[in-house]
């Protein structure tokens, strides 16, 4: 299994630092803040990738373009299926580099294979180790979870940013201790909440946008449905 940190973690910034970039491997280093692939420069030869990575590291593939199928030598093929702009294939894990550290990738491709400039990570699996463990120790010692609200207890004294590991989009709502809720700061894309130390505990819940709207243009509509339905009633009865 693959390591993973707590849901809520402690960064020591507002913004990640990492490497610069918008492939998926970038984002993944950036919001780990370590860095923990191996990016080799494949060699393409027809439909056939080729290079070396080290020994034992896990060979994934990012083609967010790409429809077809990817197979590194010995393993069964992987589907991907890219078809852009509406769909974008996500990553890949391809199989384990071999004690020779040579990796080879047969690509089976459905019309035109359009690959990024960094197609390959390999992935040392005792570098995402290190910085999960990292991630752990300084994150929340306890997270409890309802269907939308989140609380986490945090280390005595976090400062930095506390970082929630769902998507960032409107209708979360975050605070740091007792503070009153206010819309969250995101964190690589993430729902972020600013720590100044005095508080142990972070809360943030969810409500999808337009809700309270939504219910008050409900309720509207069924007080004018009743009012309008009493003179019928009345003259039903007359």
């Amino acid at each position: 299994t693959t390591p993973v940190p707590p849901l809520v973690t402690v960064r020591p910034s507002p913004r990640p630092a990492g490497p610069a970039g918008d492939s998926a491997f970038a984002r993944q280093e950036r919001l780990l803040g370590a860095s923990v692939y191996e990016f080799p420069a494949p060699r393409r030869t027809g439909r056939t990738l080729t290079a070396r990575c080290p020994a034992g590291s896990q060979v994934w593939f990012w083609a967010p373009e790409y429809r077809g199928t990817a197979a590194l030598a010995g393993q069964e093929p992987v589907r991907f299926d890219g078809r852009p702009p509406a769909v974008t294939a996500p990553m890949g894990a391809l199989g384990t580099v071999p004690d020779s550290g040579e990796v080879r990738i047969a690509l089976g491709p459905e019309g035109r294979a359009r690959l990024p400039r960094e197609p390959v990570g390999c992935l040392v699996r005792a570098r995402l180790d290190t910085a999960v463990d990292r991630l752990t120790a300084t994150g929340a010692t306890r997270v409890r979870a309802t269907g939308h609200t989140v609380t986490a207890e945090l280390p005595p004294g976090s400062t930095g940013t506390a970082v929630l590991a769902v998507p960032r989009t409107s209708g979360w709502r975050c605070a740091a201790g007792d503070a009153d809720l206010r819309p969250a700061r995101a964190y690589g894309g993430l729902v972020a909440v600013p720590l100044d130390g005095r508080a142990d505990t972070v809360h943030c819940s969810f409500r999808p946008p337009g809700l309270r709207l939504g219910g008050a243009v409900g309720a509207a509509a069924l007080l004018t449905l009743v009012a309008t339905g009493i003179p019928h009633r009345g003259r039903n009865r007359g």
